[in-house]
């Protein structure tokens, strides 16, 4: 355990005092990545962001995330430049964009071999593969 600058994840405790004053979530965020925002404005606010690494959550369901991933990784890499944008300015966009390419491709490489034997890596190579083309095609427009 140990402050952090913030978590994702689904599980997030917050106390109505640090809620109020962040002014919740950012309703601009169609899906991912506004948790991390709530805490990054939580930190810039003068609260602490803890990650527990003993603490417990039964996820059940998570039908959001489910699916065409085409969709979530539209709103996934949406969230990230957001986010970057707010906490970093316009000028880190191209290097994140980048970043978040090269890493997409890597990982769609290294994971095509081992996707012919098993289903989760096959979603997860889709997600990746997705991944690249919106970056290539919109990329951090």
């Amino acid at each position: 355990s140990r402050d952090v600058d913030w978590v994702n994840g689904a599980c997030l405790a917050i106390s109505k005092a640090c809620f109020d004053a962040t002014g919740g979530f950012d309703t601009e965020y169609r899906m991912y990545v506004e948790e991390c925002d709530l805490c990054w404005r939580a930190t810039q606010a003068g609260f602490k962001v803890r990650y527990v690494a003993d603490a417990t959550v039964d996820h059940i369901g998570g039908a959001s995330g489910t699916g065409d991933p085409a969709r979530q990784v539209t709103y996934n890499i949406a969230g990230e430049k957001r986010f970057m944008e707010r906490a970093y300015g316009t000028r880190v966009l191209p290097r994140w964009r980048a970043a978040r390419l090269t890493s997409s491709a890597v990982k769609a490489a290294a994971l095509a071999p081992l996707a012919v034997f098993d289903k989760r890596l096959r979603d997860r190579l889709r997600w990746h593969t997705t991944a690249v083309s919106v970056l290539a095609k919109r990329g951090a427009k």
